[in-house]
């Protein structure tokens, strides 16, 4: 429910306050991803019959306003899956964790 594309304003506002929690923060930056990923992911069309390009845009613009919020919590708890479309539109570096590292 919080990655509603109408949330973007509050979400955006929590991020830039200084006394939210760092996984709070998570939460939060993790459902703009998801704002994005469900408006403008692979096989869109597919996946979303009600895709919104302009809320994946909108989406966007907030995460690079505050990409500084990235830096104050461990990023692992961002699914890969969303990283790997997210990342690039918002001009961030996304590399895929090694699963045959943690077997």
């Amino acid at each position: 429910m919080i990655s509603m594309d109408e949330d973007l304003v509050l979400l955006e506002e929590f991020l830039q306050r200084d006394d939210v929690p760092p996984a709070k923060r998570a939460t939060i930056l993790s459902a703009i991803c998801i704002v994005i990923y469900d408006n403008a992911g692979p096989d869109i069309e597919t996946r979303n019959p009600h895709f919104d390009p302009q809320s994946a845009a909108t989406a966007a613009e907030v995460l690079k306003r505050n990409l500084n919020a990235f830096d104050s919590f461990s990023e692992a708890c961002i699914d890969d899956y969303l990283k790997a479309v997210v990342y690039p539109i918002i001009g961030r570096t996304f590399q895929l964790r090694d699963r045959s590292l943690s077997s």
